[in-house]
């Protein structure tokens, strides 16, 4: 079996343990999958913030929802960040107060995520989606216990997210299709071949870390 971290596409492919990113404001993901909820930084200017956060709440008591997020900040995209850093922190405080995973969507912000951490020192697992930062940043997230999750910057050659995931063998991380065309097995496919390690053995290190994360079997 394979598991998708996050996705934005609404279909469940077989053999495939899929997370439906949904965007309150958005739409929802088709009912065979599971659901992270949140309040996407970019998506914060085209809704009412606390109609949308209590929304969020709401849906907490939905047994399709297994993650918080994605939420986060963004330092190139929508409103100001103090205002994405209030909305973040009430994120965080649903994660701990429903024991729900994090899904965080972190760009240029990784002191004040850090910062975040720090302060609030959660219990539940923070994961940074869509990592394509250096291994100087990778590991410093990953010293304050944040896991990461790797996509389609995979293919890039000149990319991070090769370099950083060879540093990852013995550290949890995830993979992911996001909102890119390709499908979760040439995800896998690529990840086992950067680390030269078996699709098998991959797939089991990935079912094993989500159940970790989110404290129940997937099979």
């Amino acid at each position: 079996m394979f598991v998708d971290f996050h996705t934005h596409k609404a279909q469940v492919e077989p053999n495939v343990f899929s997370i439906y990113s949904h965007s309150i404001g958005n739409p929802y993901g088709c009912d065979e999958q599971f659901l992270s909820v949140g309040l996407h930084p970019w998506d914060i200017p085209k809704v009412d913030v606390e109609s949308a956060l209590a929304e969020v709440e709401l849906l907490m008591g939905n047994e399709r929802v297994i993650m918080i997020g994605e939420c986060g900040l963004d330092r190139y995209h929508g409103v100001s960040m103090a205002v994405q850093q209030q909305v973040f922190e009430r994120h965080v405080l649903l994660s701990e107060q429903y024991a729900k995973p994090l899904v965080i969507h972190c760009v240029r912000a990784f002191d004040e995520l850090l910062a975040s951490k720090k302060r609030h020192r959660p219990q539940q697992a923070w994961v940074v989606h869509g990592f394509v930062n250096n291994i100087g940043i990778a590991r410093r997230l990953v010293n304050e216990g944040i896991l990461l999750s790797f996509g389609q910057n995979l293919f890039n050659p000149n990319g991070n997210s090769s370099k950083v995931i060879r540093q990852m063998t013995d550290i949890p991380f995830f993979l992911e299709t996001d909102d890119s065309s390709i499908s979760i097995a040439e995800v896998y496919n690529k990840a086992a071949d950067v680390l030269q390690i078996e699709v098998l053995k991959l797939q089991n290190m990935m079912i094993h870390n989500m159940e970790k994360i989110l404290n129940r079997t997937l099979i």
